[in-house]
């Protein structure tokens, strides 16, 4: 489930920035997240995290901090949390993944950390893996 995209680029993300992320995220508790239902936006399909608040409170939080980085660039005055599943397919992807996800919901998973994900131009790499406080 994205926190916040797009962030810093990475030359930017220096051991001050991973120091404050850290602050930020651990901060936080772990908690249980369920997936039961999918949802679309235009071009994507999605699976809905419930309870979407502790993201919300996230996006929030990383945000206040680097307010140069809005997410969506801005796009979204109120982003919805989301683990996309399809990423511009066409109609018959669509439904057809939506289908075979709906046969498997819900899904239940423990939201332990965030990744930090980097994109190099053609993949994103991980490069930190930020604990929650257990909860």
């Amino acid at each position: 489930v994205t926190v916040l995209v797009p962030f810093l680029p990475e030359p930017e993300i220096t051991e001050d920035v991973l120091a404050e992320l850290r602050a930020i995220f651990t901060g936080f508790a772990a908690f249980d997240l369920i997936f039961a239902k999918t949802a679309r936006f235009p071009t994507v399909l999605y699976l809905v995290p419930e309870p979407d608040r502790p993201i919300r409170d996230m996006t929030a939080a990383v945000y206040a901090r680097w307010p140069q980085c809005p997410p969506y660039e801005g796009a979204y005055p109120d982003p919805t949390p989301h683990a996309t599943v399809v990423h511009d397919g066409t109609e018959e992807e669509f439904e057809e993944v939506r289908r075979v996800l709906e046969t498997r919901l819900p899904l239940r998973t423990r939201a332990a950390a965030v990744d930090l994900l980097v994109f190099d131009g053609s993949r994103w790499i991980l490069r930190e893996r930020i604990p929650f406080a257990e909860g």
